[in-house]
């Protein structure tokens, strides 16, 4: 075995283990992930390249874990075939080191071009043409690669548009002001990535104006409450909280009548804050920004505390400005505008999925989540004929695993294998996929509470 640190000798030695490893670069984790595969066939005699499963997120890792995985192999074949032979015992059978002599070496090695190592889609793809009665897809389908992905969602978006331009209602209409090109890059982008589409669709509801409204009143409320709470903290404001609050100036002057203003409304501010009344603190900084600015009283004493009031006065205003408190006259025609994009899009994606099932074409999205309900739906024999066999599931590079992804590869798990989880949750490059930092670290604590859990990190 190549000379480990103690941190990746304990990652690749805890194969009984659920073990997530949050590693940066250059930490050594596709060294980390070969030697934890062999880790897996070395203290399981029986054990073949078809019981563990390895996804990576490209194709060229996918190819790199396998090269390498080929020349440790090999290494071991030599080390085995070099060695004596082993002299078991009357009745006794050899365990560990004893069970992969230089022959089982040899015919893993010879299996490795067969091993289950690569991207999360093509594990997905094998899955589905394994069970297509099951998954409900045909057995002869292929994958959709992205070009020609793009040119069959350019075709179902003219279409749609079409469709919207026969129609000629006023949100459409209004809608067609925009350029064509620029409408067909929104639907585009929102259909880059239909499951989120759809789960954004389903926050939204219907086309009916009182949800829409409902929705945008929600989210007006959520950055409202957010920027509130991050202005309340924020270093500048508890700044000029202070200093105004501890610098009086001459009773008689009127930029201490201003100071006190300010100072009354900051106070106001922070008190609704811990306790946590939103509206009262919204009232507050619209009393602040209302202040009106003492210009040059003070004379040049003065001049601190009018910067101060001018700070304070302007995070104030730019609250007010930047974060609308409720829904405008000018939103009704949003709202017909949205209504109608909404309809575009949903027309779209029914041309497209239609356009698929006719060419019997799946693209990347339609692999992860045909999977996904194919092994999560209830007594599905495909989940147990694939979890039966698997001793273990690596996963490299997963900060860029959405939750789906995440929960479809825990269900291939069975009571036999564990999951190896490796990372670097302060990188990702799968965004526009959905992967989000907030999984990794939510598995991060779910493998930490389980019996058989455990967290490290390879150094």
């Amino acid at each position: 075995m190549p000379k480990l640190t103690d941190d990746q000798l304990k990652a690749v030695e805890s194969i009984d283990h659920h073990v997530l490893v949050s590693a940066g670069a250059g930490c050594g984790k596709t060294l980390v992930l070969v030697e934890r595969y062999l880790e897996v066939l070395r203290k399981n005699a029986d054990a073949t390249v078809n019981d563990i499963i390895a996804v990576t997120f490209t194709r060229k890792a996918a190819e790199e874990m396998r090269t390498r995985l080929k020349s440790r192999l090999r290494e071991l074949a030599a080390e085995a075939g070099s060695r004596p032979p082993v002299h078991r015992s009357a009745g006794g059978s050899p365990t560990g080191e004893e069970a992969c002599p230089h022959d089982r070496w040899s015919r893993l090695l010879a299996d490795v071009d067969r091993a289950r190592i690569g991207t999360i889609h093509s594990l997905c793809e094998s899955i589905l043409k394994s069970h297509p009665a099951e998954a409900g897809v045909d057995p002869q389908f292929e994958v959709l690669d992205d070009l020609s992905r793009a040119q069959m969602l350019e075709e179902a978006v003219d279409q749609a548009l079409q469709t919207l331009l026969e129609r000629s209602d006023a949100g459409g209409m209004l809608l067609l002001e925009y350029p064509i090109d620029r409408l067909k890059e929104w639907v585009a982008a929102q259909l880059s990535s239909v499951p989120q589409y759809k789960e954004a669709r389903a926050v939204l509801g219907g086309e009916k104006l009182d949800k829409l409204v409902t929705a945008a009143e929600a989210a007006i409320a959520l950055v409202r409450d957010s920027r509130l709470i991050a202005l309340a903290e924020s270093r500048e404001l508890q700044s000029v909280h202070q200093f105004l609050s501890s610098n009086p100036f001459d009773p008689k002057s009127p930029l201490e009548d201003t100071r006190k203003a300010v100072v009354g409304c900051l106070n106001a501010f922070l008190r609704h804050a811990r306790e946590a009344d939103a509206g009262k603190m919204t009232e507050a900084l619209r009393t602040l920004a209302d202040i009106p600015s003492p210009r040059t009283t003070g004379g040049p004493k003065g001049k601190p505390l009018r910067d101060s009031i001018k700070i304070a006065r302007e995070l104030a205003g730019g609250f007010a400005e930047e974060c609308p408190l409720a829904l405008t006259e000018q939103d009704e025609q949003a709202f017909s505008m949205l209504r109608s994009l909404l309809r575009l899009i949903d027309m779209a994606l029914l041309n497209f999925e239609a356009a698929k099932r006719q060419a019997q074409k799946l693209d990347y999205n339609d692999l992860i989540t045909k999977t996904y309900s194919l092994v999560t739906a209830p007594d599905s024999v495909a989940r147990r004929q694939i979890s039966s066999g698997v001793r273990a599931v690596l996963v490299d590079e997963f900060q860029d695993t959405n939750s789906r992804q995440a929960e479809l590869l825990s269900c291939l798990c069975g009571e036999k294998s564990r999951l190896f989880l490796i990372g670097d949750d302060k990188q990702s490059i799968y965004k526009f996929q959905g992967a989000d930092v907030s999984t990794f670290n939510q598995w991060k604590e779910r493998i930490r509470t389980q019996t058989h859990g455990l967290t490290g990190a390879a150094q």
